[in-house]
């Protein structure tokens, strides 16, 4: 893996986290209301996973659309971080720490629909 070339994180990315159910609020339906919470706004590049990028964590994954880079940031988890760009959600399916430098990290993403 390697970084970005200059210039390429020119989109605006929302990261937005999940908070800790304490009190679930459902709908008409009795399903649970996702409730997220945008903590931070960055700037990245997104675009489309190859096949390459398809195998996270030597494990083949159909869930990754696309593989969105940002510059380093600590602390955002799969499963509880999705990032927002525009109208588009994309769900963070791995995180990884470009070359262990703390540079750059790379966020595996499925895109909703």
């Amino acid at each position: 893996m390697s970084g970005p070339t200059i210039g390429a994180l020119r989109l605006a990315v929302e990261v937005q986290t999940k908070p800790a159910v304490v009190d679930a609020e459902f709908d008409a339906h009795g399903e649970e209301v996702e409730t997220w919470t945008t903590v931070r706004t960055m700037y990245a590049s997104i675009r489309p996973a190859t096949g390459r990028e398809k195998v996270v964590g030597e494990q083949l994954s159909n869930d990754v659309s696309h593989v969105v880079t940002t510059r380093w940031v600590e602390g955002y988890a799969p499963k509880t971080t999705r990032l927002k760009f525009g109208s588009r959600i994309f769900n963070v399916v791995a995180v990884v720490n470009d070359d262990e430098a703390s540079r750059f990290v790379h966020y595996y993403c499925l895109e909703r629909v």
